[in-house]
């Protein structure tokens, strides 16, 4: 258990954390919200108390409590779960150690300075200054109103000296020494992005989701791992893992056939969408499932339901010992009479007796028939009951498809009845149970069916409407009505309503080891695999962000407040948790005569949707007149996928970004909202920003520059107290998240914490094939920083060990150790014609961080290695080639990069290395091109004339090298990469140079030659084995590897892309080089050659020696 201790040392001097025992919890909760009349003077006089807590927070033995918080654990309401209830309620939060570190950071953020009476110590960053005493007075202490003597009181002692600096995080934290009342903001506001830990999975309810076995159904909560269960072919596959979720908010998703299952937001389902089929995550589904149309005889309602789940294909159970024959069963079931002594069915269809294998009688009843010798059977099945009482035998329900046929049409014989045009049938009973059997029976099988129910004045009748997918008749009059197998309803059903649940729930994740990963939940449904945030805009709304108590009459400010995020449905769950908050605030009273609201409730105008504004103000007849009244204060609910421009032109004193590891053009809304929360060199207003592990997606490279540079954004700053990165934004761990291994005060109980995560880990290590869930329980449940930033999508790359090799890089002092900024220069008395000069007071500029936001990208060459010459000076031929992605044009606002890179080759593995990038190029230069071009050609000059692979299908990278007569220098389209079959140029056929990245199926191909070459294995050191991706020392290069994704713009990746599909071509050269000359020469001379990747070092003459043997022209060979 190395690493538990080593974080749970981390833990015991995180600088942030917060001990619930500093005091009891208890005192800062009240018990219960007293109903006292809102004209007494109890009332006003509680209420008056509670709202001057709330905004000015609430001091006791030392320890004050910030009154964001206090009004979250007091007023706000979440939806909870309570230990032994069923029923999900509304409620009071949790008052946890994370919630205290939270606020206070909240507080940090928004500019505390310090308490108003405490006579010692201040927060005031003045302190810090180097300014004397009159010039404080003369810069902080007066403003246009004159002098301030709250400012003077925060700086300085009675005494006049001035007041002891301590940071506001320490200083928050601590216990004091007595109560000092109000807290003061009198330092900037700074910015907040925190990121943290979330539980894993795509979850569906444990306590009422069945799962179906070969044994029958059992509930998702009694499920074990190794256990079979049926997936949507009807075939069974293996349960490999399953994820415990904890209690989670859920929605119901019901289908038109009345089916419903409960499922987390990110449970992922394969739907139809207009016949194509998708995989969408339950939130996803919620956005668009209804279209509105007009009303028409097609479409009554005006709604039209755009996804269909497929249904299952017959569940394949195996056959059972069966006491009756199933036909039979079914008749009697259908239309039989079974509480006598003997057994007897009634019908007008002799033809049904003939499908039975018992001896049947003609009753003197016209429709009356007995079966003679299976009563004692019956009896046995307990079906000897009334209609109103009849149902199917369990074992009836999960025998093979061909049992529970026959069941199927002994029932639909005798008692179902066919609507001819609708191609519908109807099966009608009074039993509840058999409806609910019947429904069961048939979608095990594979088709659409529905039910309902029908009061009487006699009993009640259900009905149960099937569309069938296959002949369910054996009556010949009945089968030749049902000829219609096709239609949509027998292959798909709608999706008609997601709605939330009440409360949170018990949910898990199961894994199964089909190629779908498909399986069946409750009645055969096929199924795939922030209210810290709500309250802190909530609070803000509600008092106006005031931080001094005002009676509410009085108040005459107004907060401005952003509610964003790139989609929406990132934005509007927060925003549904305020307004629950909101709607919940406890104090109304209700008489027979009047209702009085919540004290802390406000009316308000406008929407909480999309592009919508709700403001505090509502129409008032004031004197005869309608008058805008309340304070106005307003919450904008703006999304930024289409316009980053949507939060300019407000002065905002909170902007809240919701997701932003799924926000991609974050940096571009950030730079264009900056300005709204300041007034020259005061900052008043503050950003926070949220961000959850395994939530990153094309916005992981704005998160992560952020949370590695707060400084650079103005976010308050933490210390990487995990990995020693430096400067980082606040980081929330998975053992400070799980509610699960917390005490009774709130505080975690770091040894059961980290155990849990550590168990489940190593179970997943230790799996073969795992390594995929590994990385995923990483970055939903991380212990550091880095484990977050493992992209959920995309994962094209290994990403854990490149984070790795990140790492290593960043825990090295300075990037000279490793390379060397260098300029380029054409000298015919050089050797190669080129020669360099190193940059030795570091004016050159290395574009080497990604993304990149320096002031110029006019980039310099950076050499990792020198060339390697022989004893004349000479660079050896083919030991390096080059990769080169070009940029499209000339113009300097473009977003890409041209990208460069020297690669060491195998050809002389043994000798001088392999596999080994050398120099970088990347640049974007305000001479556009031409330069590019220049350095290009040097770089292949100086690494003795390397081949240049280059994409072709941008760039002038062709035209500058024919201009400069050096063609040969650029490598032909290459001809055995791509899944072409090799074919050369032939006379008169014009030469195509370079590569194209013409559509998606040419660039998976170069993706994957790349992620082979980054794990390929070169050997071993200290024990551990070292791949190629271990050698790679740009780690801009490693930050988009990481990041890459298809569609968005990786030029460095697409660089390397060049230098790997080059490695590959020459390689596929040489084998079919090798080969051809084989077949006209003994293979037995060149078989070392076929059987290894590789010739060079020590083999080099003697592989000349044996191909000149062969007459194959050695110099034509390219390597």
């Amino acid at each position: 258990m190395e690493n538990n201790d080593i974080t749970y040392n981390l833990y015991l001097d995180l600088a942030t954390y917060v001990d619930p025992y500093r005091v009891e919890q208890s005192v800062f909760l009240l018990d219960e919200i007293p109903e006292y009349h809102p004209l007494s003077l109890d009332y006003r006089e509680f209420w008056k108390e509670q709202r001057k807590r709330c905004i000015e927070g609430y001091w006791y033995s030392g320890v004050w409590m910030p009154g964001k918080l206090y009004f979250y654990v007091n007023f706000n309401t979440i939806k909870r779960n309570f230990k032994g209830s069923k029923v999900k309620q509304f409620a009071r939060p949790l008052l946890r150690d994370v919630e205290w570190m939270v606020y206070y950071n909240v507080e940090e953020s928004r500019g505390f300075s310090g308490f108003e009476d405490d006579p010692i110590y201040s927060c005031h960053n003045v302190l810090n200054s180097d300014l004397t005493d009159d010039q404080i007075k003369e810069r902080y202490c007066y403003n246009e109103d004159g002098f301030s003597e709250q400012v003077y009181n925060n700086i300085f002692q009675v005494s006049g000296v001035r007041k002891i600096y301590q940071a506001p995080r320490d200083y928050l934290r601590k216990v004091h020494d007595n109560n000092y009342g109000v807290a003061l903001y009198l330092n900037n506001s700074k910015n907040m992005l925190t990121f943290g830990s979330r539980e894993f999975g795509k979850a569906v309810r444990k306590d009422t989701s069945v799962i179906h076995r070969e044994d029958g159904k059992i509930l998702l909560k009694d499920l074990k791992v190794g256990d079979k269960i049926y997936d949507d072919t009807g075939q069974l596959t293996t349960v490999t893992n399953i994820w415990e979720q904890g209690k989670l908010p859920l929605y119901r998703v019901t289908l038109a056939d009345g089916r419903y299952t409960d499922a987390c937001k990110e449970h992922l389902w394969e739907v139809l969408d207009r016949g194509k089929i998708k995989v969408l995550n339950t939130e996803q589904l919620l956005q668009n499932y209804i279209i509105n149309r007009k009303i028409t005889t097609k479409i009554k309602s005006g709604k039209e339901f755009r996804y269909c789940i497929k249904h299952n294909k017959p569940l394949q159970y195996l056959e059972k010992e069966l006491l009756l024959d199933p036909y039979t069963l079914g008749v009697l079931i259908g239309d039989g009479g079974l509480t006598g002594e003997s057994v007897m069915y009634t019908s007008d269809d002799p033809e049904i007796s003939s499908y039975i294998p018992y001896k049947v009688t003609k009753h003197k009843n016209k429709y009356g028939y007995g079966v003679l010798g299976i009563f004692p059977k019956i009896k046995e099945l307990k079906l000897n009951c009334k209609s109103i009482c009849k149902f199917i035998p369990e074992i009836y329900k999960y025998g093979s498809v061909e049992q529970r046929l026959e069941l199927l049409k002994g029932l639909m014989d005798t008692d179902g009845s066919i609507h001819n045009k609708r191609q519908v049938i109807e099966y009608s009973t009074s039993s509840e149970q058999l409806c609910k059997d019947v429904v069961e029976l048939v979608r095990s099988l594979g088709m659409f069916c529905n039910w309902s129910k029908r009061k009487t004045k006699r009993e009640d009748s259900y009905r149960v409407f099937i569309t069938p997918n296959q002949q369910i008749f054996k009556l010949k009059r009945k089968a030749r009505l049902l000829t219609n197998f096709s239609k949509p309803r027998a292959t798909k059903t709608a999706i008609v309503n997601i709605e939330l649940l009440e409360g949170v729930h018990e949910a898990a994740c199961i894994s199964v080891d089909n190629e779908s990963k498909l399986f069946l939940v409750n009645d055969f449904i096929v199924t795939h695999n922030s209210y810290i945030a709500g309250n802190i805009t909530l609070h803000e709304w509600l008092f106006d962000g005031l931080t001094r108590y005002v009676p509410a009459a009085q108040v005459n400010t107004a907060s401005d407040i952003i509610m964003g995020a790139f989609d929406a449905k990132y934005s509007g769950e927060t925003l549904d948790k305020a307004k629950i908050g909101l709607d919940k605030l406890p104090g109304g009273y209700e008489t027979y005569e009047f209702k009085y609201p919540a004290p802390f409730t406000k009316k308000y105008t406008g929407s909480w949707g999309p592009s919508k504004n709700v403001t505090a103000q509502y129409k008032k007849k004031v004197k005869g007149t309608w008058e805008d009244v309340g304070t106005k204060s307003i919450i904008r609910h703006r999304t930024f996928k289409d316009n980053p421009f949507a939060g300019q032109g407000s002065r905002n004193g909170l902007i809240m970004c919701e997701e932003i590891g799924m926000w991609p053009n974050f940096l571009e809304c950030f730079a264009a909202m900056v300005d709204n929360q300041k007034d020259g060199s005061l900052k008043f207003g503050s950003m926070f920003m949220w961000g959850t592990g395994g939530s990153m997606d094309q916005g992981i490279v704005p998160a992560l520059d952020i949370f590695y540079n707060p400084q650079k954004y103005d976010c308050i700053v933490f210390e990487d107290i995990w990995e020693n990165k430096g400067e980082i934004c606040f980081f929330m761990p998975a053992y400070l998240a799980l509610n699960n291994t917390k005490d009774t005060s709130g505080k975690t109980l770091m040894g059961l914490a980290l155990s849990e995560i550590h168990t489940e880990r190593d179970k997943l290590a230790g799996n073969k094939g795992s390594k995929d869930r590994l990385q995923r329980e990483m970055q939903y449940r991380p212990i550091k920083p880095s484990e977050m930033f493992l992209t959920k999508t995309g994962n094209y790359f290994p990403i854990v060990e490149m984070k790795e090799r990140l790492a290593l890089l960043d825990s090295k002092v300075k990037p000279e150790d490793w390379q060397k900024k260098v300029q380029l220069y054409f000298d015919s008395n050089t050797k190669g014609g080129v020669r360099y000069e190193i940059d030795t007071t570091n004016s050159l500029t290395a574009i080497d961080k990604y993304p990149w936001h320096g002031p110029s990208k006019d980039g310099c060459v950076v050499i990792y290695e020198f060339p390697i010459t022989d004893k004349g000076g000479v660079v050896p031929k083919d030991l390096y080639l080059i990769g080169h992605d070009p940029i499209a044009t000339d113009s300097v606002t473009g977003e890409s990069f041209a990208a460069t890179y020297v690669i060491k080759t195998k050809k002389y593995w043994n000798t001088y290395g392999h596999d080994e990038i050398v120099a970088a190029y990347v640049s974007r230069p305000y001479d556009g091109r031409g330069p590019i071009n220049e350095n290009l050609l040097k770089l292949s000059m100086l690494y003795g004339n390397a081949l240049i692979y280059f994409e072709n299908m941008v760039g002038n990278v062709k035209e500058y090298f024919e201009k400069m007569k050096r063609l040969d220098l650029l490598a032909r389209q290459p001809t055995t990469v791509f899944n072409k079959k090799a074919s050369f140029d032939g006379k008169g056929q014009a030469v195509v140079y370079g590569y194209p990245m013409s559509n998606r199926k040419i660039k998976m191909d170069a993706v994957q030659y790349v992620r082979d070459w980054l794990l390929e294995e070169r050997g071993q050191e200290d024990g551990r084995i070292v791949r190629n991706l271990d050698r790679i020392w740009d780690k801009a290069l490693l930050q988009e590897l990481i990041s890459f994704d298809l569609e968005g713009n990786f030029d460095r990746v697409m660089g390397l892309m060049g230098c790997i599909i080059g490695m590959n071509e020459t390689h596929n050269q040489y084998q079919n080089s090798i080969e051809a000359a084989s077949r006209d020469y003994n293979s037995n001379s060149l078989s070392f050659l076929i059987s290894n990747r590789l010739i060079g070092g020590d083999n080099y003459q003697e592989t000349k020696t044996k191909l000149k043997a062969a007459s194959i022209d050695f110099s034509s060979l390219k390597f």
